[in-house]
Formats: C-alpha cells, sequence, structure tokens
C-alpha cells in the first residue's frame, strides 16, 4: 500500500478562535488545488481526511482535481494543544520539544496520538486499497513519518513541513 501523507494548506489563522475552525487562506485554496496536479496522486481514488475545516478544505480541493473520494476520520485530528495562543517562534520551539519528548501538559500525550495513528494505519489495511491519501496536520504527521522512517527526529520533519506537504510511506 502507499499511503500519500498530506499536510493541510495555509489556513487563515483567527487568533481568539479555536484552530479546528480555521478555514484555508486564498493562498492555501490555490497551494491546495496545484498539489492536487503532482502525479503522486496517480492511483488514488479515495482521501481519508481529519474533521478540521483547513483539512477537511485541502482534501477536499485536491479530490476535485483528481476525482477522488472523500472521508472524514476523527483519528487524523491534529495533536492537540490546549495551551495560549504563541507568536509563531514560541509556539515553534514548544512544538519541537513535544515532538522530541519533553513532557508538555498543554499537548496531547505522544502515545495517544501514537495509538491514534496505529488505529488509522489498521483501518488503511482492512481498505485494501494500493494508493491513498490521508490529509492531516503537522504534528501528526511529523510522528507518524518520523517513527515510520526511524531515526529522524520529529521536531525535524515537522521543521521541514511546507502548508501543504506530503510525504509518501509505502510498504
Amino acid at each position: 500500500m502507499r499511503v500519500i501523507l498530506v499536510r493541510h494548506a495555509e489556513p487563515l489563522v483567527e487568533a481568539g478562535k479555536p484552530p479546528v475552525t480555521w478555514p484555508l487562506s486564498p493562498a492555501g485554496r490555490d497551494a491546495a488545488r496545484r498539489l492536487g496536479a503532482d502525479p503522486v496522486w496517480d492511483g488514488v481514488r479515495i482521501l481519508y481526511h481529519s474533521p478540521e475545516l483547513k483539512a477537511c478544505q485541502t482534501a477536499e480541493a485536491i479530490a476535485e482535481i483528481i476525482g477522488a473520494e472523500r472521508e472524514t476520520w476523527d483519528e487524523l485530528a491534529e495533536a492537540a494543544y490546549d495551551g495560549p495562543f504563541l507568536v509563531p517562534e514560541a509556539f515553534g520551539t514548544r512544538v519541537s520539544a513535544y515532538l522530541d519528548g519533553a513532557p508538555d501538559a498543554d499537548f496531547e500525550p505522544r502515545d495517544r496520538v501514537y495509538r491514534r495513528i496505529d488505529d488509522v494505519r489498521q483501518r488503511l489495511l482492512a481498505r485494501a486499497e494500493p494508493a491513498v491519501g490521508v490529509v492531516t496536520h503537522g504534528r501528526l504527521m511529523s510522528l507518524w513519518w518520523a517513527r515510520d522512517r526511524g531515526n529522524v527526529a520529529p521536531s525535524a520533519v515537522w521543521r521541514t513541513l511546507g502548508l501543504p506537504d506530503y510525504r509518501v510511506l509505502t510498504g
């Protein structure tokens, strides 16, 4: 099975509103459409995506281009953060520490995120599709990719991901 892990496109950040409600920015919509034109999607008939608006809209834009179905999976929601709104640099420092194992009570426990990833893998295997797209978020995607690849720090993955971006898992 080939799994195309996708980080959602650029959202319209609205301080004071929960990130789960942030829509894509106009640039994010355009970038998601461009991503849909990438040949990586050859053979993909279905996209599974997070229920968060920015991921739904990213999946929708890609699906329209490639003619795929979409299905929402709650397990693909971002690794939750329940702390204060932080400027990007401060937030990046906290995310990097969290991803690499530092305890942080404002984030969803990593073991819970890994259980969600494992649940998604099992559901994907049960579907027996040769190729699928999975539209999710940076923290969850970084933990998944780093664990599958080994010898790579999740924070290193997270820092290199664009909006949108993708990585392909095979096997």
